[in-house]
Order: C-alpha cells, then structure tokens, then sequence
C-alpha cells in the first residue's frame, strides 16, 4: 500500500478516535449531571412542601439550568457521534475496557433522553426514546427502562414484555434479577399504584381558598358574582392541577 495511501488512512482513524471520544466525554459530563439534577429537584420538592412561593421559584432555578445543560450535552455527543458515523459507521474505540462505537453513542443519548422525560413525568416521550435506544443497541438497561416506563403509563401487559426482555438479554445479572422481581409485583399487584407525592399543606391552602370561593357564590351577600366565579376556578383549577400533577 502506498505510503501516502497509509497516511491517509491513518489520518481517518486517527479522527474517527477522536471524535468517538469527544462523545462519549459529553456523555460522561452528562451522566455526572443527573446526580446534580435530582438533588435539585429533591430541594425544589422540599420548597415546594414547605417553602414560599419565592422559594419554590427560587430552587426550580437550578434544576432548569442542569436540565439546559443536560440537554445540550446529549446533542454534542450525537453531533460527534455523527461524524465518527460518517468515517467508519461499524468502528470502535476501546475506552474504560468497552468498545464504544456510534451505534452506542446513539443508543445512551436516546437512553439518557427518556431518563430526562421520564424525570418530569412525560410518560409517552420517555417510553418513545427508550424504544429508540433500543434501535441502536439491545441493551438490558434500556428494556428495564422501558417496562418501567410502562408501569407509570397504567400498561402492565407492555411492561411485563419488557422485563421478560430483560430476563432473556440478562438472565442472571442486575437487570434481570430485577426484572424478575418487578414481574412478581406485577402479578401480586403491588407495582405501579398510584399514590400521592404531593404536600397536604398546599391542598389544604387551596382547597380552602376553593371552599371560601364556592360559599361567596352561593351567598354573595353584595360580593359581586363575576369575581366570585373567577375566584372559584382560579383556586379550583390550580387544585386539580395540582392534584393531577403529584399523584403518580
């Protein structure tokens, strides 16, 4: 082979190197991101139980800044997934004893992509990305995932074929023990009941200011009867919303 023909060779393995490990770097950035974000959204949750309402906005400010930042980095690693795609789209970097290839860097982000939905409770997107991870990678982790995913959305048929996806990939590793053990739970109907994860204060707040609403429509006593109509949806509305939000 002609040495400038090895060269050149060289030259597109040399990148291929560099950008698959440009990305997988922004995937690892990422994943260190995502102990940062549920401990914000675990202090946004405390303020949003027993804080004010400056403080409620005041913690979900951290959590929309990680949460930018979680995005972005997810698009650098498929950006540069990308590329090393176009040089060698079946090629491997041999990083932290794995060999990552695209296809892998593809798969994590649709993963990491669904973890993010399925953090704000967007059930439908995270199970879509999850397949989509699963597209790139027949990966035990994403399958789990997926049922759980599943489980949130009131579709135990659909989980169920998930977890036994996850047996048959890893039978007798972390994933597949459990698995077997969220099936047990399924069958004893003890996995996916919804309860409540919400504060009693605030419903107590705005299920008064709801009542003290109906009670001036219903004896308006010179109150006049628009405001009153106003007041009972405004609080009604934001108590149901609330309601529908924290019961999962």
């Amino acid at each position: 082979m002609p040495r400038e023909m090895e060269a050149i060779m060289d030259a597109r393995q040399q990148e291929f190197e560099r950008q698959v490990r440009v990305a997988w770097s922004y995937l690892k950035d990422v994943e260190k991101k995502t102990e940062e974000m549920r401990e914000a959204r675990d202090a946004q949750d405390r303020a949003t139980k027993g804080g004010t309402v400056s403080e409620t906005l005041a913690a979900g400010a951290p959590w929309g800044r990680l949460a930018g930042e979680y995005q972005q980095g997810l698009d650098l690693a498929w950006k540069f997934a990308a590329k090393a795609s176009e040089i060698q789209a079946e090629g491997s970097v041999e990083i932290d004893d794995m060999y990552i290839t695209p296809r892998a860097v593809f798969s994590a982000v649709c993963a990491l992509r669904g973890a993010l939905h399925f953090e704000h409770g967007r059930w439908d997107q995270a199970i879509g990305c999850f397949k989509d991870a699963i597209k790139y990678a027949d990966n035990p982790a994403w399958h789990c995932q997926l049922g759980i995913a599943y489980i949130n959305r009131r579709d135990p048929a659909a989980a169920v074929q998930a977890f036994e996806r996850v047996i048959e990939l890893d039978p007798t590793g972390e994933y597949g023990i459990e698995a077997t053990k969220n099936l047990e739970r399924l069958k004893a109907g003890t996995l996916g009941k919804k309860v409540f994860t919400g504060s009693w204060k605030v419903v107590a707040v705005l299920g008064g200011l709801t009542l003290i609403s109906l009670f001036i429509l219903v004896e308006p006593r010179g109150a006049d009867r628009g405001t009153a109509i106003f007041s009972l949806l405004l609080w009604g509305g934001m108590l149901a919303a609330y309601w529908w939000l924290k019961y999962k």
